[in-house]
């Protein structure tokens, strides 16, 4: 029984030339020309799966990582989000009301509440006032 070679068969990926075209893998079938991607976080990049050497491979390169921000993003491309901002000190309220709370460096929003005025809040002393 003969095979079933030339024009009828499907070129694959594979280093084989199943055409008998005298050439390898040229217009391979199969997931060649899918969108695929490298990298994490900010260092993910969009490429396209090719055939190569008989190796189907996805042509994307990650980017460079670049140092954490607080900017909700991935910059160090770690899979973590601005866990290696320094965090700086603030307040919030004025007098006995004044809080202390902490914001990431280069953030907007400090993470203090000022107290009320006449209210304890939990885990905290009533101040007196200074004689």
């Amino acid at each position: 029984m003969r095979s079933l070679a030339g024009a009828q068969a499907q070129e694959l990926c594979n280093g084989l030339d199943e055409d008998c075209s005298g050439t390898t893998d040229e217009d391979a079938v199969g997931d060649s020309g899918q969108a695929c991607g490298a990298g994490i976080g900010a260092c993910q990049q969009a490429g396209v799966r090719r055939c190569a050497g008989g190796v189907l491979t996805c042509d994307a390169v990650p980017g460079a990582p670049e140092v954490e921000a607080c900017n909700g993003a991935d910059d160090d491309c770690d899979g973590l989000t601005d866990e290696d901002v320094p965090v700086e000190p603030c307040f919030a309220g004025v007098g006995a009301c004044r809080e202390a709370g902490a914001r990431q460096a280069g953030g907007l929003v400090c993470r203090a509440w000022p107290a009320q005025a006449g209210l304890q809040r939990p885990g905290r002393r009533l101040r007196r006032p200074a004689r």
